[in-house]
């Protein structure tokens, strides 16, 4: 097997420390890899050592050089520097005893059983998963965000009793905490710059709107009517405080009017906020004033205003209830502000605990469908420069696709929503989904990648019979040492490990059904026979193509010469047949496709 650089480096930087490897300084040892056909027309792999003076390695004392296969009377490791052949393939099976490659049972199992079986059954498997997928995508769309408040404590367990009781056991009085909505003028955000974000103490500088100015009579006015209109909107229950409602009262409880009117040649934003520090010396105006609802700065101007309304809304209370009452609210608050005159038409609405609770479901469900959107995009792109095939990097990713929308299936089928725990677990998801059709992915290629040039491609079925004898065994002991660690979680009392658990295991057992059972179904179907679809004899193609100079015609037009790489592999159909000239690949029946 001829070794790429990046594999001679990381051989010669581990085993190869241990290993020979410069062929002057003793004997070398030439590997020399077969492909002899199995069942069905499938190959297996052989692999035999010749010394110097043509002997065979069992003669010569040469070893196998995959670890872990053992040849009958073959024991060591050649040197780092053997170089392999670069024989035709296939060759004669007629070899000694000696020169087999010894398969363990489960390596035998994925060669002589799953292969052909799989191969046998590809269309029935496709048309399975197929629907699969169409079912999964149809329970997928259905997940939605909490439609009630998420439990970390099972409901049998103390706590989670006690917690019970307190909210449905006892009957709700007016002295419940409600949320409250707060609309604020003057304040068009906060500075956070240089603050710790998780110093809870340190919050930021408030930024003042510098054109807010409530002294004109209309703008007054305007504020009045935000008060007198919330009413209407959903959830309201009461209004809670509003301060240009107790100062009408206070001028008409005083013989004046409202709107506060300067009289005649007296500056109206000065004479408004002498009234407005008259009225916040008043018993009347303690809540108000004193709550920083009304901030006058030095006596020289109106720097916020505020009013609270309570809402029958609790705290708590989950995304799916509580986002559309913050909608209906923002509307409102957009509306007030388009009818509101200069100076009280940039409010902003808050509730403090309530919206916060709301935006942070909002952006885990945010967080999760983009991060797995990424993920899948991202292992789109590695895998086409891991397999170089633009068809096996595809069918990887769909079985990506696949493997998620089917976990998907499973946490709506439970009938669990989008809270923290599920949203956290989804965007670990992709990772885990990945792991093991990119070991079969890259196999399948490699596969090819020993082939000598001009020799007779390998059929869909010996590539995938191959990645599967080679890969098999280290995938499915991955899936059950990881599928095994997953089950530590379930004890756990808190219910986010128990669901990233059940998620986990999903995961796992999904990605072994898909790559184990999906990919090679599709690849014996329709997986890339040849170069067809290689990445780089496409880009040489197109190379060629570009550089190659112009010849003109009798009719003066410009036609480019044709190359070697347009009628070879890059563009031909992906049918298994050959360049003109070169042999036919088998097929597996062992006939000529």
């Amino acid at each position: 097997m001829q070794l790429r650089p990046c594999e001679r480096s990381v051989w010669s930087n581990t085993c190869g420390l241990a290993c020979p490897t410069l062929p002057q300084e003793q004997s070398a040892t030439s590997a020399k890899m077969k492909v002899v056909p199995g069942p069905q027309g499938a190959t297996a792999t052989e692999i035999k050592l010749a010394a110097p003076d043509g002997s065979s390695s069992a003669e010569a004392g040469g070893g196998n050089p995959m670890f872990g296969h053992k040849t009958p009377n073959q024991e060591q490791v050649p040197a780092a520097d053997a170089q392999p052949s670069n024989d035709p393939l296939p060759k004669p099976q007629h070899e000694s005893a000696a020169s087999q490659l010894a398969l363990r049972p489960l390596e035998r199992f994925f060669h002589d059983t799953w292969a052909p079986l799989i191969d046998r059954f590809k269309y029935p498997i496709l048309v399975l998963f197929v629907i699969l997928f169409g079912v999964g995508i149809g329970f997928a769309v259905q997940l939605r965000g909490l439609s009630e408040a998420e439990s970390f404590i099972p409901d049998d367990h103390p706590l989670g009793v006690a917690g019970t009781w307190m909210t449905d056991e006892f009957r709700s009085s007016a002295a419940d905490d409600t949320v409250v909505v707060t609309f604020t003028w003057g304040v068009s955000g906060i500075d956070r710059e240089g603050i710790n974000r998780y110093k809870p103490q340190e919050k930021g500088t408030p930024i003042f709107d510098g054109s807010f100015d409530p002294s004109a009579p209309q703008a007054q006015s305007d504020v009045l009517a935000t008060c007198d209109a919330a009413h209407t909107v959903e959830q309201y229950k009461s209004e809670d405080s509003c301060w240009m409602r107790a100062f009408q009262d206070w001028r008409v409880a005083q013989g004046m009017t409202f709107p506060a009117v300067a009289s005649s040649g007296q500056d109206q934003s000065t004479y408004f906020i002498s009234e407005a520090q008259r009225f916040c010396a008043t018993p009347l105006a303690t809540r108000s004033c004193s709550n920083g609802e009304m901030g006058i700065v030095d006596g020289k101007g109106v720097r916020l205003m505020q009013v609270k309304f309570s809402l029958f809304l609790i705290p708590n209370e989950p995304y799916t209830t509580t986002n559309p009452v913050s909608e209906k609210w923002q509307e409102f608050v957009e509306a007030r502000n388009a009818a509101s005159a200069p100076g009280v038409n940039k409010a902003i609405q808050t509730a403090g605990r309530a919206w916060q609770g709301m935006i942070t479901e909002r952006e885990l469900l945010n967080s999760a469908i983009n991060g797995m959107s990424i993920s899948i995009a991202v292992a789109f792109l590695v895998l086409m420069i891991s397999t170089q095939n633009i068809i096996t990097g595809s069918f990887a990713t769909l079985t990506i696709l696949g493997i998620v929308i089917t976990v998907m299936l499973t946490v709506a089928a439970l009938g669990w929503e989008m809270g923290i725990a599920v949203s956290v677990a989804f965007v670990i998801l992709v990772g885990f989904s990945v792991d093991y059709v990119v070991h079969f992915a890259s196999s399948y290629m490699e596969v090819e990648h020993e082939r000598k040039a001009g020799s007779a491609p390998l059929s869909r079925f010996s590539r995938m019979q191959s990645s599967l004898t080679v890969m098999g065994v280290s995938v499915l002991a991955g899936a059950v040492t990881t599928f095994g660690a997953s089950v530590f979680l379930f004890p756990a009392v808190v219910i986010i490990f128990q669901v990233m658990g059940t998620i986990l295991m999903s995961t796992i057992a999904y990605s072994l059904l898909w790559s184990t059972v999906f990919f090679p179904a599709v690849m014996m179907a329709f997986g890339p026979v040849g170069d067809y679809g290689d990445l780089t004899v496409m880009y040489r193609a197109l190379r060629a193509k570009c550089s190659a100079p112009p010849s003109p015609s009798p009719t003066g037009a410009s036609t480019s010469a044709p190359t070697a790489g347009d009628t070879a592999g890059a563009w031909k159909s992906n049918t298994g047949a050959a360049a003109p000239g070169a042999a036919a690949p088998a097929d597996t029946d062992g006939s000529t496709a």
